[in-house]
């Protein structure tokens, strides 16, 4: 009875509805405290191994069934199409056991020049020493174009005549006579819009608008005033120079990007934030995962990948052979 109940279609449906239950409930911000990190939490990881022992059954109780049934054709098409599928699922299933027990996720700031030995762990909830030196060497900011919106006034009464949307290395706009008007770049650092201004076929002159403070804001050209009014500048790309140091001495440097990957020994290191702190100091944040069940998970996937077509490439039965039903 305790092998029927273990190979069940009910148990399948039991532990996928739980596992779905467990992970919905750790998901809700007011249940944080009571279901923390769901996906690593011990009833989790034990839904996913009960589950690939219901598969497992399953999948002998079907294979004998099958073997009855055949009797003298043991190796067949479909038997191993049949079989590459159900293991693909217990590879799998085995891949999450193994992240449940044995993952480790480590998180650190860095200010750009700096170093670190060591990292929090977020399922220890403390720090952790990593067993080398970590340091970030440089740190480059690759932004989109900038654009800026600029008032044009009078500027001996102040009437407001204007406004202009200017695009970092766009095309002059031509705002009344003797003022055009064009955005050259803008300096992440300081804030500031470069900007030029003149008529055409004569000489542009160059003008420098801050975005902070009050002074700097505006700008005299000839009878007109500019004001900034808004701009828009966001990051296209990051990257920063990442150093690993054992023994007094680099073992590895690379540039990482927010979608690159960089690896030393089982941990693989991604760029997931990076800013400025209270003082002005850039820094990045370097994430470090170390997940012992992803070669089975791959390995699983493409199991999976050649199975399916199999499966569905071997189901029509042989001619003159009787269709074969087995149980469960």
């Amino acid at each position: 009875m305790l092998w029927r109940f273990l190979g069940s279609v009910r148990l399948t449906l039991a532990a996928l509805l739980s596992l779905a239950a467990f992970a919905a409930v750790g998901t809700l911000p007011g249940e944080r405290g009571l279901v923390a990190d769901a996906y690593h939490h011990p009833v989790f990881t034990g839904l996913l191994l009960l589950l690939g022992v219901n598969v497992a059954i399953c999948t002998t109780q079907r294979l004998s069934a099958r073997r009855r049934a055949t009797a003298g054709r043991v190796l067949s098409c479909r038997g191993f199409a049949d079989a590459g599928l159900h293991l693909s699922v217990i590879v799998i299933l085995c891949s999450g056991v193994l992240k449940g027990f044995g993952e480790v996720v480590l998180t650190q700031n860095i200010l750009v020049g700096g170093a670190t030995q060591t990292a929090y762990d977020w399922r220890a909830r403390a720090d952790a020493p990593l067993g080398f030196t970590l340091a970030v060497g440089d740190y480059v900011e690759e932004p989109y174009p900038a654009r800026a919106r600029i008032g044009i006034s009078r500027r001996d009464t102040g009437e407001q005549l204007f406004v202009a949307e200017v695009r970092e290395g766009g095309a002059a706009v031509r705002l009344g006579p003797g003022l055009e008007l064009s955005m050259t770049g803008f300096e992440q650092r300081e804030k500031a819009v470069l900007l030029e201004a003149g008529g055409s076929g004569s000489a542009r002159a160059g003008i420098v608008l801050r975005t902070s403070g009050d002074e700097g804001r505006e700008a005299a050209c000839g009878p007109y005033l500019l004001t900034v009014l808004a701009y828009w500048s966001q990051p296209r790309t990051v990257r920063c120079l990442l150093s690993i140091r054992e023994a007094g001495g680099a073992v590895r440097e690379e540039w990482l990007a927010p979608n690159g990957r960089m690896s030393h020994g089982d941990l693989r290191f991604s760029l997931t934030a990076w800013g400025r702190d209270q003082e002005g100091r850039p820094f990045v944040g370097i994430q470090m995962v170390r997940n012992p069940g992803a070669p089975l998970f791959w390995a699983g996937c493409v199991l999976l990948a050649i199975a399916v077509p199999a499966c569905l490439a071997c189901r029509r039965p042989a001619p003159g052979a009787s269709p074969v039903t087995p149980s469960s």
